[in-house]
Protein backbone atom coordinates (compact mmCIF):
# COMPACT_ATOMS: atom_id res chain seq x y z
CA UNK A 1 0.00 0.00 0.00
CA UNK A 2 1.20 3.59 -0.66
CA UNK A 3 2.01 5.81 2.31
CA UNK A 4 -1.28 7.05 3.74
CA UNK A 5 -1.81 10.78 3.04
CA UNK A 6 -3.44 12.01 6.26
CA UNK A 7 -3.09 15.66 5.29
CA UNK A 8 -5.00 15.13 2.04
CA UNK A 9 -7.76 13.24 3.87
CA UNK A 10 -8.09 16.07 6.40
CA UNK A 11 -8.36 18.57 3.54
CA UNK A 12 -10.97 16.42 1.76
CA UNK A 13 -13.09 16.03 4.90
CA UNK A 14 -13.10 19.78 5.51
CA UNK A 15 -14.17 20.35 1.89
CA UNK A 16 -17.05 17.89 2.34
CA UNK A 17 -18.11 19.50 5.63
CA UNK A 18 -18.40 22.83 3.84
CA UNK A 19 -20.13 21.40 0.77
CA UNK A 20 -22.61 19.23 2.66
CA UNK A 21 -23.08 21.66 5.59
CA UNK A 22 -22.27 19.20 8.38
CA UNK A 23 -22.34 20.53 11.99
CA UNK A 24 -20.30 17.70 13.54
CA UNK A 25 -18.36 14.71 12.23
CA UNK A 26 -15.92 12.13 13.56
CA UNK A 27 -13.87 9.72 11.44
CA UNK A 28 -11.70 6.86 12.67
CA UNK A 29 -9.63 4.80 10.22
CA UNK A 30 -7.46 1.86 11.23
CA UNK A 31 -4.92 -0.48 9.64
CA UNK A 32 -3.15 -3.71 10.61
CA UNK A 33 -0.71 -1.81 12.84
CA UNK A 34 -3.22 0.50 14.52
CA UNK A 35 -4.89 3.83 13.95
CA UNK A 36 -4.05 5.57 10.65
CA UNK A 37 -6.33 8.57 11.06
CA UNK A 38 -8.63 9.74 13.84
CA UNK A 39 -10.05 13.22 13.86
CA UNK A 40 -13.26 15.03 14.75
CA UNK A 41 -14.75 18.24 13.42
CA UNK A 42 -17.43 20.70 14.44
CA UNK A 43 -19.73 20.78 17.43
CA UNK A 44 -22.23 18.68 19.41
CA UNK A 45 -24.59 21.55 20.19
CA UNK A 46 -26.34 24.40 18.42
CA UNK A 47 -24.48 26.95 20.59
CA UNK A 48 -21.16 25.52 19.34
CA UNK A 49 -19.78 25.28 22.87
CA UNK A 50 -18.90 21.56 22.89
CA UNK A 51 -16.62 20.23 20.14
CA UNK A 52 -17.10 16.73 18.74
CA UNK A 53 -14.31 14.30 19.68
CA UNK A 54 -13.72 10.58 18.93
CA UNK A 55 -15.59 9.62 22.12
CA UNK A 56 -18.69 11.72 21.39
CA UNK A 57 -21.85 9.59 21.51
CA UNK A 58 -23.79 9.66 18.24
CA UNK A 59 -26.34 7.42 16.62
CA UNK A 60 -25.10 4.87 14.09
CA UNK A 61 -28.56 4.16 12.57
CA UNK A 62 -28.51 1.19 10.18
CA UNK A 63 -24.91 0.25 10.98
CA UNK A 64 -26.77 -1.51 13.82
CA UNK A 65 -27.98 -4.19 11.39
CA UNK A 66 -24.52 -5.76 11.30
CA UNK A 67 -24.68 -6.20 15.09
CA UNK A 68 -28.03 -7.98 14.76
CA UNK A 69 -26.43 -10.31 12.21
CA UNK A 70 -23.47 -10.89 14.56
CA UNK A 71 -25.84 -11.88 17.36
CA UNK A 72 -27.61 -14.37 15.10
CA UNK A 73 -24.31 -15.80 13.80
CA UNK A 74 -23.15 -16.32 17.39
CA UNK A 75 -26.43 -18.00 18.29
CA UNK A 76 -26.04 -20.30 15.29
CA UNK A 77 -22.55 -21.23 16.54
CA UNK A 78 -24.13 -21.99 19.93
CA UNK A 79 -26.62 -24.33 18.24
CA UNK A 80 -29.63 -22.24 19.26
CA UNK A 81 -30.87 -21.52 15.74
CA UNK A 82 -29.89 -21.83 12.08
CA UNK A 83 -30.04 -19.20 9.37
CA UNK A 84 -32.11 -21.71 7.38
CA UNK A 85 -34.79 -21.96 10.09
CA UNK A 86 -38.20 -20.71 8.96
CA UNK A 87 -39.34 -17.54 10.70
CA UNK A 88 -42.37 -19.54 11.86
CA UNK A 89 -40.11 -21.46 14.26
CA UNK A 90 -40.13 -18.33 16.42
CA UNK A 91 -43.34 -16.66 15.21
CA UNK A 92 -45.79 -19.42 14.18
CA UNK A 93 -48.37 -16.99 12.78
CA UNK A 94 -45.90 -15.21 10.46
CA UNK A 95 -46.93 -15.30 6.81
CA UNK A 96 -46.52 -13.15 3.70
CA UNK A 97 -49.65 -13.47 1.54
CA UNK A 98 -49.08 -15.66 -1.51
CA UNK A 99 -45.99 -17.27 0.06
CA UNK A 100 -45.94 -20.66 1.85
CA UNK A 101 -45.61 -20.13 5.63
CA UNK A 102 -42.35 -22.06 5.93
CA UNK A 103 -40.72 -20.48 2.86
CA UNK A 104 -39.45 -17.31 4.56
CA UNK A 105 -36.24 -18.17 6.41
CA UNK A 106 -34.14 -16.21 8.90
CA UNK A 107 -31.58 -15.69 6.14
CA UNK A 108 -34.23 -13.99 3.97
CA UNK A 109 -34.84 -11.40 6.68
CA UNK A 110 -31.08 -10.91 7.09
CA UNK A 111 -30.38 -10.31 3.40
CA UNK A 112 -33.67 -8.47 2.73
CA UNK A 113 -34.99 -11.02 0.23
CA UNK A 114 -38.23 -12.00 2.02
CA UNK A 115 -40.39 -10.44 -0.70
CA UNK A 116 -41.68 -7.65 1.57
CA UNK A 117 -42.03 -4.27 -0.17
CA UNK A 118 -41.46 -0.90 1.50
CA UNK A 119 -44.04 -0.62 4.29
CA UNK A 120 -45.32 2.38 6.30
CA UNK A 121 -45.04 0.62 9.68
CA UNK A 122 -41.75 2.10 10.92
CA UNK A 123 -42.86 5.67 10.16
CA UNK A 124 -46.17 5.14 11.97
CA UNK A 125 -44.30 3.66 14.94
CA UNK A 126 -41.84 6.56 15.18
CA UNK A 127 -44.59 9.16 14.75
CA UNK A 128 -46.56 7.55 17.58
CA UNK A 129 -43.71 7.07 20.05
CA UNK A 130 -41.07 9.77 19.36
CA UNK A 131 -41.38 13.06 21.22
CA UNK A 132 -42.32 15.92 18.92
CA UNK A 133 -40.11 18.97 18.42
CA UNK A 134 -41.71 22.38 18.88
CA UNK A 135 -43.76 23.19 15.76
CA UNK A 136 -43.02 19.82 14.14
CA UNK A 137 -45.59 18.39 11.73
CA UNK A 138 -45.65 14.79 10.51
CA UNK A 139 -47.15 13.06 7.49
CA UNK A 140 -49.28 10.85 9.70
CA UNK A 141 -50.97 13.95 11.15
CA UNK A 142 -53.06 14.18 7.98
CA UNK A 143 -54.23 10.54 8.07
CA UNK A 144 -57.58 9.47 9.57
CA UNK A 145 -55.72 7.06 11.87
CA UNK A 146 -52.29 5.63 12.51
CA UNK A 147 -51.38 1.99 12.11
CA UNK A 148 -50.87 0.44 15.56
CA UNK A 149 -47.19 -0.53 15.78
CA UNK A 150 -46.23 -0.94 19.43
CA UNK A 151 -44.77 -4.47 19.35
CA UNK A 152 -43.20 -6.97 16.97
CA UNK A 153 -46.51 -8.82 17.01
CA UNK A 154 -48.15 -5.67 15.59
CA UNK A 155 -45.64 -5.67 12.72
CA UNK A 156 -46.30 -9.34 12.02
CA UNK A 157 -50.07 -8.77 12.15
CA UNK A 158 -49.71 -6.04 9.53
CA UNK A 159 -47.60 -8.32 7.32
CA UNK A 160 -50.09 -11.19 7.65
CA UNK A 161 -53.09 -9.03 6.71
CA UNK A 162 -51.30 -8.09 3.51
CA UNK A 163 -52.25 -4.50 2.72
CA UNK A 164 -49.53 -4.43 0.04
CA UNK A 165 -48.28 -6.23 -3.08
CA UNK A 166 -45.34 -8.60 -2.35
CA UNK A 167 -42.34 -8.19 -4.64
CA UNK A 168 -41.90 -11.89 -5.30
CA UNK A 169 -41.07 -15.17 -3.63
CA UNK A 170 -38.38 -15.41 -0.91
CA UNK A 171 -34.88 -15.11 -2.34
CA UNK A 172 -36.07 -13.52 -5.60
CA UNK A 173 -35.59 -9.77 -4.99
CA UNK A 174 -33.50 -7.81 -2.49
CA UNK A 175 -35.44 -4.92 -0.96
CA UNK A 176 -34.38 -3.20 2.26
CA UNK A 177 -36.76 -4.03 5.11
CA UNK A 178 -36.54 -2.53 8.58
CA UNK A 179 -39.51 -4.67 9.51
CA UNK A 180 -37.47 -7.81 8.85
CA UNK A 181 -34.76 -6.65 11.24
CA UNK A 182 -37.34 -5.76 13.89
CA UNK A 183 -38.49 -9.38 13.75
CA UNK A 184 -34.86 -10.57 13.90
CA UNK A 185 -34.35 -8.54 17.10
CA UNK A 186 -37.03 -10.57 18.82
CA UNK A 187 -35.70 -13.83 17.40
CA UNK A 188 -32.39 -13.00 19.14
CA UNK A 189 -34.28 -12.45 22.42
CA UNK A 190 -36.02 -15.82 22.15
CA UNK A 191 -32.98 -17.83 21.06
CA UNK A 192 -30.57 -16.23 23.55
CA UNK A 193 -32.93 -16.41 26.51
CA UNK A 194 -31.98 -12.83 27.38
CA UNK A 195 -32.64 -9.52 25.64
CA UNK A 196 -30.59 -8.61 22.59
CA UNK A 197 -29.39 -5.57 24.55
CA UNK A 198 -27.83 -7.84 27.17
CA UNK A 199 -26.56 -10.34 24.62
CA UNK A 200 -24.69 -7.74 22.57
CA UNK A 201 -23.25 -6.19 25.70
CA UNK A 202 -21.88 -9.57 26.85
CA UNK A 203 -20.73 -10.90 23.47
CA UNK A 204 -19.59 -7.80 21.55
CA UNK A 205 -19.40 -4.51 23.44
CA UNK A 206 -17.55 -5.78 26.53
CA UNK A 207 -15.06 -8.08 24.71
CA UNK A 208 -14.13 -5.24 22.35
CA UNK A 209 -13.88 -2.63 25.08
CA UNK A 210 -16.70 -0.62 23.49
CA UNK A 211 -17.49 1.17 26.74
CA UNK A 212 -19.27 4.04 25.02
CA UNK A 213 -21.71 1.86 23.09
CA UNK A 214 -25.16 0.46 23.85
CA UNK A 215 -28.32 -0.70 22.14
CA UNK A 216 -31.20 1.70 22.68
CA UNK A 217 -31.55 5.48 22.73
CA UNK A 218 -32.91 5.17 26.28
CA UNK A 219 -29.28 4.50 27.30
CA UNK A 220 -28.23 8.06 26.34
CA UNK A 221 -28.82 9.17 29.94
CA UNK A 222 -25.97 6.87 31.02
CA UNK A 223 -23.37 8.89 29.11
CA UNK A 224 -21.86 12.35 28.96
CA UNK A 225 -20.54 13.98 25.78
CA UNK A 226 -23.68 13.21 23.72
CA UNK A 227 -24.47 15.13 20.55
CA UNK A 228 -27.66 16.96 19.73
CA UNK A 229 -29.47 15.96 16.53
CA UNK A 230 -29.29 18.45 13.66
CA UNK A 231 -31.59 18.88 10.66
CA UNK A 232 -31.59 21.06 7.55
CA UNK A 233 -34.60 23.19 6.71
CA UNK A 234 -35.88 23.90 3.21
CA UNK A 235 -33.75 27.05 3.15
CA UNK A 236 -30.66 25.05 4.28
CA UNK A 237 -30.76 26.52 7.78
CA UNK A 238 -29.68 24.19 10.60
CA UNK A 239 -31.82 23.39 13.65
CA UNK A 240 -31.06 21.16 16.63
CA UNK A 241 -33.14 18.76 18.70
CA UNK A 242 -32.73 16.66 21.84
CA UNK A 243 -35.65 14.39 20.87
CA UNK A 244 -34.20 11.17 19.50
CA UNK A 245 -36.27 8.85 17.28
CA UNK A 246 -38.10 6.13 19.16
CA UNK A 247 -39.76 3.00 17.79
CA UNK A 248 -39.85 0.23 20.43
CA UNK A 249 -39.89 -2.95 18.30
CA UNK A 250 -37.27 -1.79 15.78
CA UNK A 251 -34.25 -2.17 18.08
CA UNK A 252 -31.99 -4.17 15.77
CA UNK A 253 -32.62 -1.89 12.79
CA UNK A 254 -30.82 1.25 13.87
CA UNK A 255 -30.92 1.95 17.59
CA UNK A 256 -27.27 1.53 18.61
CA UNK A 257 -25.46 4.53 20.08
CA UNK A 258 -21.67 4.65 19.93
CA UNK A 259 -18.60 6.74 19.18
CA UNK A 260 -16.33 6.68 16.15
CA UNK A 261 -13.51 5.27 18.30
CA UNK A 262 -15.70 2.41 19.54
CA UNK A 263 -17.12 1.65 16.10
CA UNK A 264 -13.60 1.55 14.63
CA UNK A 265 -12.84 -1.28 17.07
CA UNK A 266 -15.84 -3.20 15.78
CA UNK A 267 -14.97 -2.81 12.11
CA UNK A 268 -11.30 -3.54 12.81
CA UNK A 269 -12.38 -6.81 14.42
CA UNK A 270 -14.43 -7.71 11.35
CA UNK A 271 -11.56 -6.82 9.03
CA UNK A 272 -9.40 -9.34 10.95
CA UNK A 273 -12.00 -12.10 10.61
CA UNK A 274 -13.22 -11.92 14.18
CA UNK A 275 -9.98 -11.06 16.01
CA UNK A 276 -9.09 -7.85 17.81
CA UNK A 277 -5.94 -6.87 19.67
CA UNK A 278 -4.62 -10.42 19.41
CA UNK A 279 -7.79 -11.95 20.85
CA UNK A 280 -10.57 -13.86 19.10
CA UNK A 281 -13.90 -12.14 19.68
CA UNK A 282 -16.01 -14.01 17.13
CA UNK A 283 -15.59 -17.73 16.49
CA UNK A 284 -14.22 -18.42 13.01
CA UNK A 285 -17.49 -20.01 11.96
CA UNK A 286 -19.52 -16.96 12.96
CA UNK A 287 -17.11 -14.60 11.18
CA UNK A 288 -17.20 -16.60 7.96
CA UNK A 289 -20.99 -16.77 8.16
CA UNK A 290 -21.21 -12.98 8.45
CA UNK A 291 -19.10 -12.39 5.36
CA UNK A 292 -21.60 -14.22 3.18
CA UNK A 293 -19.14 -16.60 1.57
CA UNK A 294 -22.15 -18.24 -0.10
CA UNK A 295 -22.80 -14.96 -1.96
CA UNK A 296 -20.88 -14.07 -5.14
CA UNK A 297 -18.24 -11.36 -5.15
CA UNK A 298 -18.88 -8.81 -7.90
CA UNK A 299 -18.09 -5.21 -8.73
CA UNK A 300 -21.76 -4.22 -8.59
CA UNK A 301 -22.14 -5.78 -5.14
CA UNK A 302 -24.63 -7.83 -3.16
CA UNK A 303 -26.24 -7.55 0.29
CA UNK A 304 -25.26 -10.39 2.60
CA UNK A 305 -25.98 -10.45 6.36
CA UNK A 306 -26.20 -6.89 7.63
CA UNK A 307 -23.45 -5.82 5.21
CA UNK A 308 -23.03 -4.94 1.54
CA UNK A 309 -20.28 -6.87 -0.24
CA UNK A 310 -18.52 -5.68 -3.42
CA UNK A 311 -15.22 -6.10 -5.22
CA UNK A 312 -13.31 -2.82 -4.99
CA UNK A 313 -9.74 -2.25 -6.22
CA UNK A 314 -9.02 -6.01 -6.18
CA UNK A 315 -10.28 -6.32 -2.60
CA UNK A 316 -13.62 -7.37 -1.15
CA UNK A 317 -15.10 -4.31 0.55
CA UNK A 318 -17.85 -4.74 3.13
CA UNK A 319 -19.85 -1.64 4.02
CA UNK A 320 -23.08 -0.14 5.27
CA UNK A 321 -24.62 3.30 5.61
CA UNK A 322 -27.15 4.63 8.08
CA UNK A 323 -29.58 7.51 8.32
CA UNK A 324 -32.17 8.75 10.78
CA UNK A 325 -33.18 12.09 12.22
CA UNK A 326 -29.87 13.78 13.11
CA UNK A 327 -27.79 10.79 11.99
CA UNK A 328 -25.79 10.00 8.84
CA UNK A 329 -23.20 7.25 9.21
CA UNK A 330 -20.98 4.91 7.20
CA UNK A 331 -18.77 1.97 8.10
CA UNK A 332 -16.57 -0.28 5.96
CA UNK A 333 -13.67 -2.74 6.03
CA UNK A 334 -11.51 -4.77 3.65
CA UNK A 335 -11.92 -8.50 4.17
CA UNK A 336 -8.87 -9.99 5.87
CA UNK A 337 -6.68 -6.96 5.17
CA UNK A 338 -6.96 -5.26 8.57
CA UNK A 339 -8.17 -1.92 7.15
CA UNK A 340 -11.42 -0.47 8.48
CA UNK A 341 -13.12 2.85 9.06
CA UNK A 342 -16.24 4.62 10.26
CA UNK A 343 -17.77 8.08 9.87
CA UNK A 344 -20.40 9.33 12.30
CA UNK A 345 -22.18 12.67 11.88
CA UNK A 346 -24.92 14.45 13.80
CA UNK A 347 -27.13 15.49 10.86
CA UNK A 348 -29.46 13.51 8.63
CA UNK A 349 -29.50 13.35 4.85
CA UNK A 350 -25.81 13.71 4.00
CA UNK A 351 -23.45 11.37 2.13
CA UNK A 352 -21.23 9.89 4.85
CA UNK A 353 -20.02 7.02 2.65
CA UNK A 354 -18.47 9.46 0.16
CA UNK A 355 -16.38 10.86 3.04
CA UNK A 356 -15.37 7.42 4.33
CA UNK A 357 -14.42 6.21 0.84
CA UNK A 358 -12.04 9.17 0.70
CA UNK A 359 -9.91 7.33 3.28
CA UNK A 360 -10.04 4.02 1.38
CA UNK A 361 -9.22 5.75 -1.91
CA UNK A 362 -6.18 7.45 -0.38
CA UNK A 363 -5.12 4.08 1.00
CA UNK A 364 -4.79 2.93 -2.63
CA UNK A 365 -3.11 6.12 -3.80
CA UNK A 366 -6.25 7.43 -5.53
CA UNK A 367 -7.85 10.84 -5.33
CA UNK A 368 -10.26 10.87 -2.36
CA UNK A 369 -13.32 11.66 -4.51
CA UNK A 370 -12.75 8.71 -6.90
CA UNK A 371 -16.17 7.05 -7.48
CA UNK A 372 -16.42 3.58 -5.94
CA UNK A 373 -19.39 2.23 -7.92
CA UNK A 374 -18.90 0.07 -11.01
CA UNK A 375 -21.49 1.60 -13.34
CA UNK A 376 -20.52 3.44 -16.53
CA UNK A 377 -22.77 4.86 -19.28
CA UNK A 378 -22.63 3.09 -22.66
CA UNK A 379 -22.42 4.79 -26.07
CA UNK A 380 -26.04 4.04 -27.02
CA UNK A 381 -29.57 4.65 -25.83
CA UNK A 382 -32.04 2.00 -24.68
CA UNK A 383 -34.02 0.63 -27.62
CA UNK A 384 -37.41 0.78 -25.87
CA UNK A 385 -37.23 3.70 -23.45
CA UNK A 386 -41.02 3.96 -23.18
CA UNK A 387 -41.24 0.79 -21.07
CA UNK A 388 -39.66 2.67 -18.13
CA UNK A 389 -42.03 5.66 -18.15
CA UNK A 390 -44.41 5.98 -15.23
CA UNK A 391 -44.76 6.74 -11.53
CA UNK A 392 -43.07 4.65 -8.83
CA UNK A 393 -43.51 4.73 -5.08
CA UNK A 394 -43.01 2.87 -1.83
CA UNK A 395 -45.03 3.32 1.32
CA UNK A 396 -41.90 3.78 3.42
CA UNK A 397 -41.09 6.87 1.34
CA UNK A 398 -44.68 8.17 1.24
CA UNK A 399 -47.36 6.96 3.61
CA UNK A 400 -49.84 7.08 0.76
CA UNK A 401 -48.54 5.16 -2.24
CA UNK A 402 -49.54 7.97 -4.59
CA UNK A 403 -48.62 10.94 -2.40
CA UNK A 404 -44.98 11.44 -3.34
CA UNK A 405 -44.00 9.26 -6.32
CA UNK A 406 -40.88 9.19 -8.46
CA UNK A 407 -41.65 10.29 -12.02
CA UNK A 408 -39.88 8.76 -15.04
CA UNK A 409 -40.70 10.32 -18.41
CA UNK A 410 -39.40 10.55 -21.96
CA UNK A 411 -38.62 14.15 -22.93
CA UNK A 412 -37.15 15.03 -26.34
CA UNK A 413 -36.07 11.43 -26.79
CA UNK A 414 -34.26 11.25 -23.43
CA UNK A 415 -35.37 9.57 -20.24
CA UNK A 416 -35.54 11.80 -17.19
CA UNK A 417 -36.19 11.13 -13.55
CA UNK A 418 -37.77 13.47 -10.98
CA UNK A 419 -37.46 12.55 -7.27
CA UNK A 420 -40.45 13.03 -4.94
CA UNK A 421 -41.18 16.58 -3.77
CA UNK A 422 -38.54 17.98 -6.13
CA UNK A 423 -38.73 19.95 -9.34
CA UNK A 424 -35.17 19.17 -10.44
CA UNK A 425 -35.12 16.54 -13.18
CA UNK A 426 -32.27 14.08 -13.47
CA UNK A 427 -31.15 12.67 -16.79
CA UNK A 428 -31.02 8.87 -16.90
CA UNK A 429 -27.76 7.75 -18.52
CA UNK A 430 -28.07 4.22 -19.93
CA UNK A 431 -25.50 1.71 -18.61
CA UNK A 432 -26.81 -1.39 -20.38
CA UNK A 433 -29.52 -3.94 -19.54
CA UNK A 434 -32.01 -2.10 -17.29
CA UNK A 435 -29.47 0.01 -15.36
CA UNK A 436 -29.06 3.80 -15.54
CA UNK A 437 -27.09 6.49 -13.73
CA UNK A 438 -29.29 9.41 -12.66
CA UNK A 439 -27.64 12.83 -12.49
CA UNK A 440 -28.83 16.42 -12.61
CA UNK A 441 -28.43 18.07 -15.99
CA UNK A 442 -24.85 19.16 -16.57
CA UNK A 443 -23.39 17.01 -13.78
CA UNK A 444 -21.00 14.10 -14.31
CA UNK A 445 -23.10 10.94 -13.94
CA UNK A 446 -20.12 8.82 -12.87
CA UNK A 447 -18.97 11.17 -10.11
CA UNK A 448 -22.27 12.71 -9.05
CA UNK A 449 -24.92 10.25 -10.19
CA UNK A 450 -26.56 7.25 -8.55
CA UNK A 451 -27.67 3.92 -9.98
CA UNK A 452 -31.29 3.25 -10.92
CA UNK A 453 -32.24 -0.32 -11.87
CA UNK A 454 -35.59 -1.22 -13.43
CA UNK A 455 -37.41 -4.55 -13.24
CA UNK A 456 -39.35 -5.38 -16.39
CA UNK A 457 -42.10 -7.90 -17.04
CA UNK A 458 -44.19 -8.18 -20.24
CA UNK A 459 -42.68 -5.07 -21.83
CA UNK A 460 -43.27 -2.77 -18.88
CA UNK A 461 -41.18 -1.87 -15.86
CA UNK A 462 -43.00 -2.84 -12.66
CA UNK A 463 -40.34 -1.65 -10.23
CA UNK A 464 -37.40 0.70 -9.88
CA UNK A 465 -34.51 0.12 -7.47
CA UNK A 466 -32.50 2.99 -6.00
CA UNK A 467 -29.75 1.95 -3.63
CA UNK A 468 -31.24 -0.97 -1.74
CA UNK A 469 -34.92 -0.04 -2.06
CA UNK A 470 -37.44 -1.11 -4.71
CA UNK A 471 -40.21 1.33 -5.59
CA UNK A 472 -43.21 -0.25 -7.30
CA UNK A 473 -45.12 1.15 -10.27
CA UNK A 474 -48.38 2.82 -9.24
Amino acid sequence: MPEFDSARLDEFIQEEIQTQNIPGLSLSFTGPTGTLFEKSYGYCDIKQENPVNPDTIMGVASLSKSFTAVALALLEEEGKLEFTDPVTRFFPNFKIPGTPKDAVLIKHLLDHTSGLPLLPTLQHCMDTHAQRDEGETRETDTLPRRIKVDTVEDIINYIVVGDYEPLGQPGEYMNYSNDGYAILSSIVDQAAGISMEEYLDQKVFQPLGMRRSALGFHRLVDFENVTQLFSKGDDDTISASDNWPYAPPYRGCGWIISSSRDMAKYYSMLSQEGCYDGRRVLPKGAAKRLFGNDYPSSRTGVYTYGLSKAVWQDHVLYSHTGGLKGISSAGAFLDGAGYAGVVLTNIGGINAMRILMGAFNLLKGLEPDTPSHAYRPVARDPQEPHIYEGFYSGREAGLSRCAYPFKVELLDGELSFTPPRQQVRHKLHFCGQNVFLAAEEGKDPIREGFAVTFFVDRDQAWGMKIGSRIFQRI
